[in-house]
């Protein structure tokens, strides 16, 4: 059931991949006339429950330190090994990643971007000494000291305005070739729908100190209210037009919203543009939109996750989690995987005043299941918005927990793996569907699928069941199984088209639960 819409030729190209974080598909796709590619089939698999039993291995004294010329480790690691001895008694360093306290102010600095990506320190820091010449002229549009800018939850800035209160949590510059104008797009919650509200872009470059200031031009609607709305928070797309200047549109490095044009900003945003890298071929990533655990560990299927994704072909992962992430274990596996440089982690809380407690914000998103939904396309957007130019296509994914059957040639504790068995029937068209987003032209993506793209029309190429499918591991509701042909039909197949990958992932899942220090039994 395939459907192909009018972009520019490619040549042909093998992709395979893991579209959603427990939906693996080996797709040979053609991206001719490539915007977008939906699956529309998704395969439930049952879950058995099982208790945890996650142990630590003892530590060692040294970690593995990256090469900075050829990005391998170095030091001496462990051979992969099933075997009882070598999962209870690695021989391999444990990796650590415990940040050391006694550092420069550089070093300070720098870790303070980590925290608070959205604040333009290195861009601040060079004109510290001369803030208080940063402004149009004498009391308008004075650029804020970050020490005095206005905070929600840690993560979000302030615009309040007369109408309505905006919690900013990131800014991107997009002027891809299929926009018409090159837009400031301000990722930002509201508790107002459909707001009104004059405002301005206050719009910071170096070299210079003098703020180019332009009207913000539209507040655009993140989440479709075909899909309902909620009174409690709102995301919008705060957009502004990059001007001409000296004939050239040059990259501002900060912004700050304003309700008048001369007002003193409580926000600074730093303004995230990455672009492409030189000579640099076609690649592919994976954004997992929501990461938060509080009542288990999916400790080892987030190896076996990271270690497959990589094996079909993601240049990188981009993880969201909410903050304060309680689980050390995660914090190991999230340090291991970033000095690779295959995973780069974001932090995200709920703006608004809103419970930020691990376990209460847990319970709070899980009974305002509507407002969680919302809440992820902050994350989802900015994972877009971020790699317009590093990737040209990315896969919106979930990340939800499952357990596994056991396969005695499979280590017990690999989900994707053990799991063999699925529906026989596939699921409806168009339902549960999971989709290859093309960078060009998606302009708001959701999990499943773009929401807006350039042209306000998305072009759309189906993935035929012949081609490659979605298996979706969770268990089995009703809500599931209306959406199959027969809802009363359970009966299942065995799959194991996986299983052309395990020579390969096996090792390297072992090996790095081994470097993790992780105990397998």
């Amino acid at each position: 059931m395939g459907r192909c819409f009018g972009c520019k030729k490619r040549s042909s190209t093998i992709v395979t991949f893991v579209i959603g974080t427990f939906a693996v598909i080996s797709l040979l796709y053609s991206i001719s006339n490539q915007r977008k590619l939906e699956l529309n089939s998704v395969i439930g698999i049952e879950k058995r429950g099982e208790e945890s039993h996650l142990q630590d291995t003892e530590p060692f004294d040294a970690e593995f330190i990256k090469n900075s010329e050829n990005g391998e480790f170095t030091g001496k690691r462990s051979n992969p090994s099933t075997s009882v001895e070598s999962q209870r008694n690695p021989i391999s360093k444990v990796y650590r990643h415990e940040e050391s306290f006694n550092i420069s102010m550089q070093q300070l600095y720098t870790r303070l971007e980590q925290e608070v990506y959205n604040i333009p320190i290195k861009y601040w820091k060079t004109v510290e000494s001369k803030l208080s010449k940063m402004n149009l002229r004498p009391g308008c549009a004075q650029m804020p000291n970050i020490f005095e800018l206005s905070f929600d939850n840690s993560l979000w800035q302030l615009f309040e305005a007369t109408n309505a209160t905006f919690y900013i949590y990131s800014a991107h510059l997009d002027n891809r070739a299929l926009v018409p104008n090159a837009t400031i797009r301000i990722l930002s919650m509201t508790h107002v729908l459909n707001p009104r509200q004059n405002a301005f872009c206050q719009l910071w470059y170096e070299g210079t100190t003098n703020p180019v200031i332009v009207p913000v031009m539209n507040y655009n609607h993140m989440w479709g209210s075909r899909l309902g709305t909620s009174q409690k928070l709102q995301p919008y797309m705060i957009e502004c037009q990059l001007p001409l200047l000296d004939g050239s549109q040059a990259a501002p490095v900060a912004v700050s919203v304003v309700e008048q044009e001369c007002d003193i900003a409580l926000n600074l945003i730093k303004v995230v543009y990455n672009p492409r890298e030189p000579r640099k071929n076609q690649t592919l990533a994976v954004c997992v939109k929501r990461f938060h655990h509080v009542h288990d560990e999916p400790v080892f299927n987030m190896i076996e996750y990271l270690e497959l994704v990589r094996i079909l072909g993601a240049e990188k992962v981009y993880i969201y989690i909410l903050e304060p992430q309680p689980n050390p274990k995660i914090e190991r596996i999230i340090k291991y995987y970033e000095v690779q440089g295959f995973l780069e982690v974001s932090r995200i809380t709920i703006p608004g005043k809103r419970p930020n407690s691990p376990i209460l914000r847990h319970l709070y998103l899980d009974h305002y299941r509507h407002l969680e939904w919302i809440l992820e396309l902050i994350p989802a957007d900015d994972c877009l918005l971020k790699n317009l130019h590093r990737h040209d296509l990315l896969a919106m994914t979930d990340f939800d927990e499952g357990q596994s059957e056991w396969n005695p040639e499979i280590p017990e504790r690999m989900t994707w793996l053990n799991n063999v068995k699925r529906f026989v029937q596939i699921s409806k068209p168009g339902t549960l569907l999971k989709t290859f987003m093309n960078t060009s032209d998606v302009l708001k993506a959701h999990s499943h699928a773009a929401l807006d793209c350039v042209g306000n029309k998305c072009h759309v190429c189906h993935v035929p069941v012949t081609i490659g499918v979605s298996h979706h591991y969770k268990s089995v509701g009703d809500g599931q199984m209306k959406m199959q042909p027969d809802p009363k039909n359970f009966s299942t197949v065995e799959d194991l088209r996986l299983w052309h990958f395990k020579e390969e992932l096996i090792p390297r899942y072992q090996q790095a639960v081994s470097d993790l220090g992780f105990d397998l039994l």
